[in-house]
């Protein structure tokens, strides 16, 4: 019986990229200024769930996936960084949460608009 042929791929090369005028040369995330020691940071260190990682970055769960198989392949290339950034007092931001079309959106004074203090006093219908 003939054997098939096995294909092989590497997942890490199409999602994950670095180049000196991008983010000083640190491996990033292909067409996106995501940084992978961040990605690292976020999902090790600060427990985010790489779904929220995705959701947060506009990414898809693919790439956040590569981007820390790239960490854990190249880790203490990544561990580097992350150290070399914290002694120049650089910390890795959290990405903020994204609306999305279920969320509600704060209105124009920065509160959610169920929250909006009625300038009459009355109560909003079903509180106490």
């Amino acid at each position: 019986m003939p054997r098939s042929k096995s294909e092989h791929y590497n997942v890490t090369t199409a999602h994950i990229m670095s180049a000196p005028d991008i983010q000083l040369g640190r491996p990033v995330i292909v067409d996106t200024q995501v940084r992978v020691q961040d990605v690292f940071v976020w999902y090790e260190d600060l427990g985010m769930q790489p779904d929220d990682i995705a959701d947060r970055c506009n990414l898809s769960l693919a790439q956040v996936f590569a981007a820390l198989t790239f960490a854990y392949e190249h880790k203490d290339r990544i561990e580097a960084a992350i150290r070399h950034d914290r002694r120049m007092g650089h910390a890795p931001q959290v990405p903020p949460v994204r609306p999305t079309s279920t969320q509600p959106t704060l209105n124009g004074n920065g509160r959610h608009p169920a929250s909006t203090s009625r300038s009459n006093g009355a109560r909003r219908p079903g509180s106490v």
